[in-house]
């Protein structure tokens, strides 16, 4: 995004038009809490806090969900090795 493309989408922004979030390569999750960050009403924003922890919660569970996959990975190539006849190398 150039110069110019960025001061158009923050004039839109300035504006309460928020379309020009969707021309950004950002989650819907992302685009809606910036949304909700630049509400007209100050009780209707977020507050850092809030911000912070919704991302946090996300990260852990995305990290639990990993390490869940990853354990099942695991299992399986030690099982295809044991029916290869395979041993499994000793990690460092």
């Amino acid at each position: 995004m150039n110069f110019r493309e960025e001061k158009e989408m923050m004039d839109d922004l300035k504006e309460g038009d928020f379309s020009a979030l969707a021309r950004l390569n950002y989650s819907e999750e992302l685009k809606e809490t910036i949304q909700s960050m630049l509400s007209e009403k100050p009780e209707q924003r977020p507050s850092a806090e809030y911000i912070l922890q919704q991302y946090v919660r996300n990260d852990a569970k995305e990290i639990q969900q990993e390490k869940q996959e990853t354990k099942k990975l695991r299992a399986t190539v030690d099982h295809l090795k044991k029916q290869l006849g395979l041993k499994r190398k000793k990690s460092l």
